[in-house]
């Protein structure tokens, strides 16, 4: 018989990933700094390093933030919690945020954002692990060529399709991707690159606020192609006082 985890777990583990998240905002903060030259201008090789730390930074404080998420999902205490966006300037900013993982492995990061209202209602959270466990898992599986994110409201939804000019993925590795880690068939290769929980965070999330995510592939060397459904509906800009 499965046992729910108990409050005080969650609280504890909550407690864990907010202290986590201080020293590694400070770590990327720091090489930020660097990289943007406000101690003066560094070597090319230094500021790839900067840019580095920063990256990683930004990828433990993502996997503190899942893992915590992985543990609220599994208690039942996570909550969607839906507020108005400025939808545009908050999905630019999380490409921002991508560019210089992209230039460090010299592929081009190509973005579209396609009919989208000024202001929609959506998880601010759940829109974030969404596009940072997809470019995030593109990234990690691309040598070379290119990355594609396009975004478009359509029926009340945001429809976000991840492209990648990658490995590309077989129709077993597929159908095992947004299983939990631990109970995958041995499809889902990771060779160092991660156990894949972000996409088992994603496909629960998703499921938490109505959505729903698929992937496709025509095969290895052929690249892959994610598309997410998230409910997102329209702020009328009376509300809005624009």
């Amino acid at each position: 018989m499965k046992k729910k985890l108990s409050k005080k777990n969650t609280e504890m583990t909550s407690m864990i990933a907010h202290e986590l998240r201080s020293p590694i905002g400070s770590i990327r903060a720091a090489a930020s700094l660097l990289a943007e030259g406000a101690y003066g201008k560094l070597p090319r090789q230094a500021k790839e390093t900067a840019l580095l730390i920063q990256n990683s930074a930004d990828r433990l404080l993502s996997q503190a933030e899942g893992y915590l998420q992985v543990m609220r999902l599994a208690s039942n205490a996570y909550e969607v919690q839906v507020e108005p966006y400025d939808i545009k300037d908050l999905l630019k900013k999380m490409f921002d945020e991508w560019i210089p993982q992209f230039k460090l492995k010299q592929i081009k990061l190509k973005s579209e954002l396609k009919n989208l209202p000024d202001t929609v209602e959506i998880d601010q959270s759940v829109l974030a692990h969404i596009v940072y466990n997809l470019l995030d898992n593109a990234v990690k599986y691309t040598e070379s060529g290119s990355v594609s994110i396009k975004v478009e409201w359509k029926d009340s939804q945001l429809i976000i399709t991840v492209s990648d000019t990658g490995e590309g993925m077989s129709r077993a590795t597929i159908a095992e991707l947004f299983r939990h880690p631990m109970k995958r068939k041995k499809k889902v290769k990771t060779d160092g690159r991660g156990m894949g929980l972000g996409l088992y965070i994603v496909g629960k999330l998703l499921k938490a606020a109505k959505g729903s995510i698929t992937a496709k592939s025509k095969g290895k060397s052929k690249g892959s192609t994610f598309i997410v459904h998230l409910p997102a509906r329209k702020v009328d800009a009376t509300r809005t006082g624009k």
